[in-house]
């Protein structure tokens, strides 16, 4: 079922979304725009022609980091309604995920409380039930006065203690809007103490220092496993998990997965640690350029880590 909360936006789960009636009941409601919250992108071959989709990865878990993801969605929706589009927003049941998203929208847009917003949608559909942990990341959006980026997150005090208590790491990104990172190639973007990081067969630079995410095995030592890195915007990542390929020559030079692996080490090591999401680069595919002065980098820790 397809609910309209107002003038412009709608929620539902993931039936409408794929199966053919409720296709022809967003034809019907003239939608332009879905958004998919959730651990998996639409389908290619189950979208529907001269409709927007946008994909934004999250689990239905307490511990998930879904505030880190609220300013990208909200602005999705924002401009979508600011263009007359109405915007489809859903989840797998349309329960838990896309309803944290569309009550955060109401939050920031009508400045109201969560106990507000929240009733206000379920007066319209009375199976929304965000889970506990989406529940006390929405009340910390409201603390943060409905602006989830990187300084106001990782300056509050009730984020904090949210992190330490779900092994979640500090907000990484310039604007907190979105989980993957932008590289600029151009020298004058790297700093001059830190490694450069290419493709080994066409030498176009993919990652720097900054962006390699470094944790512990289970024996408190680090692991070796190399590359574990941040999602990067010029990865092509709608889909759940597959290939990351290089952006200038289309080589092979790793694998991802939204869900996260279980990070089994090398060397004979096993990490153990579940790295969420997964982004790694194989060492063979990667050359390495040694900045010209070496520093100690500060490790990147991942959105996720559980032992």
């Amino acid at each position: 079922m397809i609910d309209k909360i107002i003038s412009h936006l709608y929620v539902s789960g993931a039936g409408p979304v794929l199966h053919e009636r409720g296709q022809q009941e967003i034809r019907d409601l003239k939608i332009g725009h879905v958004i998919t919250v959730s651990a998996m992108a639409i389908p290619l071959d189950k979208r529907i022609p001269n409709i927007r989709y946008t994909f934004v990865f999250a689990m239905d878990l307490a511990e998930h980091d879904i505030l880190s993801s609220l300013n990208e969605a909200i602005n999705h929706i924002d401009t979508s309604i600011n263009d007359g589009t109405n915007v489809l927003v859903h989840c797998e049941a349309g329960m838990s995920r896309s309803i944290t998203v569309v009550t955060a929208y109401l939050m920031k847009r009508n400045k109201w409380n969560l106990e507000k917003a929240l009733t206000f949608v379920r007066n319209i559909r009375p199976i929304a039930h965000p889970n506990e942990g989406f529940l006390e990341q929405l009340r910390n959006f409201e603390l943060l006065g409905y602006n989830a980026n990187r300084e106001n997150m990782n300056s509050s005090q009730e984020h904090r203690l949210w992190r330490n208590r779900t092994g979640n790491s500090p907000a990484s990104n310039s604007s907190g809007e979105s989980r993957s990172s932008d590289v600029d190639v151009s020298a004058s973007s790297s700093s001059i103490n830190e490694n450069k990081y290419r493709c080994g067969k066409c030498r176009q630079i993919v990652f720097y220092e900054r962006h390699l995410i470094k944790h512990n095995r289970s024996d408190n030592q680090p692991c070796t496993l190399s590359f574990i890195i941040e999602p990067m915007k010029w990865m092509s990542t709608s889909e759940y998990q597959g290939k990351v390929c290089c952006p200038s020559c289309n080589e092979k030079l790793g694998n991802y997965t939204w869900g996260g692996k279980q990070c089994l080490g090398e060397d004979g090591f096993h990490c153990k640690h579940l790295i969420t999401p997964w982004v790694h680069l194989h060492k063979s595919k990667i050359d390495v350029v040694k900045s010209s002065q070496q520093t100690m980098v500060a490790p990147r820790i991942p959105a996720v880590v559980i032992s």
